[in-house]
């Protein structure tokens, strides 16, 4: 994604392209954010961050590593903290009236805590928005392919989001990606990440979506560039493709979009 600097309109293209960034998109869509502070932690590469601010937003990311933050200043500016967040919510009590944080609980050791002290630097009626592999979504008879521990620490579905927001007393929603996957239809051999083996108990395939169609995978590309002979094949072979090439998630989603309200 180094051409994204290009890009007249990068939060929309990383959205059409990642699933994991339709929430912030879609949220920000919803609701007026503009005038107010937001704080993206785990800021990593700097994409997210890069795109709220070139969209107009007042935003800084925040990131442990002091060589990402480097990066990330080096390539799209000077909006970028290294720093942990366990010590910098101590001097940023009651600050940001938005939070994000993309694909990062899953990677750390105390996430209750953690969004604890997210928590402590919003406003009153500031959110928080989370995203995370969401480990309910294939059947509970199957095993689903992740990272292991050291990379990924904990696996979250609704239930364990449900229980930090009461146990934290946080207001909570769930993103409905209906939107996203009648927009984006997922095509085997496909765009968006997801994991593409899941196996039962006794580690055979379940199912697996690492096969591909490529006539989908070239039409939707042409479709994403606002191609006009793409755009209007894709409409005319809509019902075709869409039934022997996509698998629709209705309003569930690999990626658990999770926001969590302070009151």
């Amino acid at each position: 994604m180094n051409h994204i600097k290009k890009e007249k309109n990068p939060l929309n293209y990383l959205q059409s392209h990642e699933v994991t960034y339709f929430p912030i998109y879609n949220l920000l869509n919803n609701e007026d954010f503009n005038d107010k502070k937001i704080l993206e932690v785990g800021s990593g590469l700097g994409y997210l961050t890069f795109a709220l601010k070139k969209s107009g937003y007042d935003v800084k990311g925040i990131d442990i590593s002091k060589q990402a933050v480097e990066n990330s200043t080096k390539r799209f500016g000077d909006f970028f903290i290294v720093g942990d967040v366990t010590n910098y919510c101590k001097n940023h009590k009651n600050e940001y009236d938005l939070i994000v944080m993309n694909e990062v609980i899953e990677h750390l050791e105390n996430p209750k805590f953690f969004i604890r002290c997210l928590k402590s630097m919003l406003v009153s009626g500031g959110k928080l928005l989370i995203t995370t592999p969401n480990s309910s979504f294939n059947d509970n008879h199957s095993i689903w392919e992740g990272d292991l521990p050291p990379i990924h620490l904990w696996n979250f579905n609704k239930r364990s989001m449900e229980y930090i927001g009461d146990s934290l007393k946080l207001n909570l929603n769930f993103v409905n990606f209906k939107e996203y996957n009648s927009k984006y239809p997922v095509y085997k051999n496909n765009l968006i990440p997801i994991y593409e083996s899941v196996l039962d108990r006794n580690g055979n395939t379940f199912y697996s979506l690492n096969y591909g169609c490529k006539l989908g995978s070239y039409l939707y590309e042409l479709y994403l560039k606002n191609n006009l002979i793409g755009t209007w094949l894709t409409k005319l072979f809509s019902s075709f493709i869409n039934r022997k090439y996509c698998r629709y998630f209705g309003s569930e989603s690999p990626c658990l979009g999770v926001i969590f309200e302070k009151y």
